[in-house]
């Protein structure tokens, strides 16, 4: 649209100045573009989004553990599944070492599940698969994330336990042995639409440490800095050179311990480490450096005697079982 035109008269010295002035353009607007930008992190967001909504249903589902060696580790692997939304009617058997669950999946994965039993000491004790022709590099790539966090994604994959990215770049799947039916095929059909084909799967051995392994290196750590200890104590060594040894032995050899104790406060269990881990603390407080360290190392050792020990009668029994 034009505006008329404006006419200006001026009176100078008697004359008469008619001035004309040009019509005044409204400025023309761009149409918007149809093409906008997407943000790669909402790609991100909306993949993880299709992952979960194709993951419903409810089943029961059952997984060996790691380290389910006593009835009141399976009391508070109990308890501490309760708070979980999606599960319900949680069983864990310290004899049977396993773990039975009912779970809606619509709620939330069975990784959740199996991470609070992790934290607790108690991974799956399920072997790995490795996806066979495929990189984790270009999988994250195709997939749109980020590499350290497609174990994140991968998890949140129907009938995933847990997953794992190596350092040489494979990637490892714990997966739920047993699986129901129709949970299955869910399964499959979310790797599929994930990787683009038919996922092919191998045993493979992965490269992270069982929470097992982990507290039986750090025992032995801190049992081959034990006599160290003892030997600058009796020579008066320097207190913070005696003091500097014997807080890294008990950091490295009770690590296991104090990440059970919070992973327990977490989930508002109160097991033996928490006061096992109250106990070494108080100790190094009281600059206590040898009972500090024996505690430590007796809980590492003591706890992978009574696992192994269970480990071995529950496959005689097993055994004798098979016979009959």
């Amino acid at each position: 649209m034009v505006d008329e035109e404006e006419v200006f008269i001026d009176i100078i010295d008697g004359k008469v100045k008619t001035t004309v002035a040009p019509p005044k353009e409204e400025p023309t607007v761009e149409p918007a573009s149809e093409t906008s930008t997407v943000d790669s992190s909402s790609g991100e967001a909306v993949l993880e989004a299709e992952i979960v909504t194709e993951a419903t249903g409810q089943y029961e589902v059952t997984w060996p553990l790691l380290g389910m060696d006593c009835p009141d580790c399976a009391s508070k692997a109990t308890r501490a599944l309760k708070h979980l939304d999606q599960v319900w009617a949680p069983v864990v058997s310290p004899t049977a070492g396993e773990v039975r669950v009912q779970i809606d999946l619509s709620v939330g994965t069975v990784a959740e599940a199996a991470r609070v039993l992790r934290s607790l000491g108690h991974a799956p004790n399920v072997p790995h698969q490795q996806l066979k022709g495929v990189s984790a590099s270009s999988l994250a790539t195709k997939s749109g994330v980020p590499v350290a966090r497609l174990d994140r994604l991968l998890r949140r994959q129907p009938g995933v336990l847990d997953a794992e990215i190596t350092r040489d770049d494979r990637v490892l799947l714990q997966l739920l042995p047993d699986t129901p039916e129709g949970l299955e095929s869910d399964r499959d059909a979310a790797l599929t639409d994930l990787l683009g084909a038919t996922p092919s799967l191998g045993l493979a051995d992965s490269d992270r440490l069982r929470p097992d392994q982990r507290r039986l290196v750090g025992g032995a750590f801190s049992f081959a800095l034990f006599p160290i200890v003892i030997l600058l104590e009796v020579l008066h060594a320097p207190e913070v050179l005696l003091g500097s040894i014997a807080v890294l032995a008990v950091i490295i050899g009770g690590a296991e311990m104090f990440r059970e104790a919070m992973a327990g406060l977490q989930n508002r269990q109160i097991g033996f480490q928490v006061l096992t881990s109250m106990a070494v603390i108080g100790a190094v407080l009281l600059t206590m450096w040898e009972e500090a360290l024996i505690v430590v190392i007796l809980v590492a050792f003591t706890q992978h005697l009574e696992g192994d020990a269970l480990v071995r009668a529950r496959e005689a029994m097993q055994g004798g079982l098979d016979r009959l």
